[in-house]
């Protein structure tokens, strides 16, 4: 079966989510069960990758603990133990993911980070995620049948100019996609 999985896209290369100890924070503060009853119904289930179980590709990996005390910590580490004032940026496109910013807003407050919803329209929001003009946003993708696809468009150096909208880059995940490749399509 195919997935639509929904994810937190964090702005990597400005502050405050350029610091790896904010994003960690946010994924042990996010209760992902109530995010999904808070917007989608509890129509969905709770994972921490984009293949179902149905999926060849599914990995049983440990889920990430929701843990408030570990967050608060991790926000204390990087500097933000007063807490923090923080943009989502959101589209009118999609409503039930400004009710998803909804729940978000009231879980990341539990550890200090106060989310503001920016809501915008369907076009504003494109050429401002396009332009990188945001700090995060909250969304779904739909998912692809081949993992070195779906991680590469999310995640590549390649991509930073069209699918990978966090612009998070590093050597070492570039050079993971070319060993994959190399193994399925020998040189």
């Amino acid at each position: 079966p195919g997935s639509f999985p929904s994810y937190i896209v964090f702005n990597t290369r400005k502050p405050p989510f350029d610091d790896p100890r904010l994003r960690q924070a946010v994924a042990h503060a996010v209760d992902k069960r109530a995010l999904i009853d808070g917007h989608l119904w509890g129509h969905a289930q709770v994972t921490n990758q984009p293949f179902s179980k149905g999926s060849p590709w599914h990995l049983d990996v440990k889920e990430r603990e929701h843990d408030l005390a570990r967050a608060r910590k991790l926000m204390a580490d990087a500097g933000l133990a007063g807490g923090i004032e923080v943009p989502i940026l959101m589209s009118t496109g999609w409503a039930e993911f400004v009710a998803g910013g909804q729940v978000l807003q009231s879980q990341l407050k539990k550890i200090g980070i106060t989310l503001k919803l920016d809501v915008t329209d369907l076009a504003t929001w494109v050429a401002r995620v396009n332009k990188r003009d945001f700090n995060v946003f909250y969304l779904w993708y739909s998912a692809r049948y081949d993992p070195d696809d779906f991680y590469r468009r999310m995640f590549h150096s390649s991509e930073e100019a069209s699918n990978n909208r966090s612009g998070f880059k590093t050597p070492a995940l570039d050079g993971l996609r070319m060993r994959f490749k190399r193994l399925i399509q020998p040189e």
